[in-house]
């Protein structure tokens, strides 16, 4: 064998062990980093539609991650006690977040309210020079983004994600629009819509599913916002921007006063672990 074959078949070797090494790390941090996002309200456990799945909707893993994380900044001796509160925290923290979401969101923009094509935000949408049919083709990209979002303990957008999906919101929401109320270069994408939705979807294919609808949505919502002037534009971009900003400060507000109180007050470690005398 001379120097050239050597190099060659050493080279093929490397290329080997760094593909199979790169495999094993792949399938070593994927798993772990779903497993984070699942304990930080986001992704699940298992692969689509397993049990391990099933069980790990993001109400369970919130407060597992607030549990730990309140255990890992405890003193040792109240780290038990510490997960306890950091638990009670994540439980209180989801639904207040949601709630306090929707209210920051009303407050700093209440033009952007109901989906409907006879709603403040579709009236609002024409007021800034928007076109009716413009704002119908944006209304029902928001109504299918509420629809992916309903559902405080099962909530649709995740379901999917995990291959959970059984209900029917988003064949109804579907079926409710026809092919004209829809761009002309979209409606196929509707129609694949509504064929992918007519049954159950496997759990296999829900994932694919949610990237089809937030595809669709997006399209749909570009289509609409693209057709107005920029001063349109720039009023409505403003307004959603206020939304984002209400329903993040609203939803960490209200998480945070109301589980901070409540989780405080379950705090039953003496203030010093030693007495007058040095003792314990």
């Amino acid at each position: 064998m001379n120097n050239e074959e050597a190099l060659l078949k050493a080279y093929k070797l490397g290329c080997e062990l760094a593909y199979s090494s790169d495999r094993e790390k792949t399938a070593f941090i994927a798993p772990v980093v779903n497993a984070a996002k699942f304990m930080f309200m986001g992704g699940n456990l298992g692969r689509a539609g397993s049990v391990a799945s099933k069980i790990s909707p993001h109400w369970v893993g919130a407060p597992l991650g607030f549990g730990a994380m309140e255990a890992a900044m405890a003193e040792e001796g109240d780290k038990v006690n510490a997960f306890g509160r950091g638990m009670v925290s994540g439980l209180l923290f989801n639904p207040l977040m949601s709630i306090g979401g929707k209210i920051g969101g009303r407050l700093l923009a209440p033009g952007l309210k109901g989906m409907g094509t006879g709603s403040s935000a579709a009236k609002f949408m024409r007021r800034v020079g928007f076109s009716p049919e413009a704002a119908q083709h944006m209304q029902l990209a928001r109504g299918l983004n509420k629809q992916l979002h309903s559902g405080m303990l099962k909530n649709t957008q995740r379901a999917l994600q995990s291959g959970n999906y059984t209900g029917g919101n988003i064949k109804k929401y579907l079926d409710k629009i026809d092919s004209k109320m829809v761009p002309e270069a979209l409606r196929n994408d509707l129609l694949k819509l509504q064929n992918q939705f007519s049954g159950r979807v496997a759990a296999s294919q829900q994932s694919a599913a949610l990237q089809d609808l937030q595809n669709f949505s997006k399209k749909l919502y570009e289509v609409g916002y693209g057709s107005g002037g920029k001063a349109a534009q720039r009023a409505l971009k403003a307004t959603r921007v206020a939304k984002g900003v209400g329903m993040a400060a609203g939803g960490m507000g209200l998480g945070m006063m109301g589980s901070h109180p409540i989780t405080a007050s379950m705090d039953n470690s003496q203030a010093s672990y030693f007495n007058e005398y040095g003792g314990h």
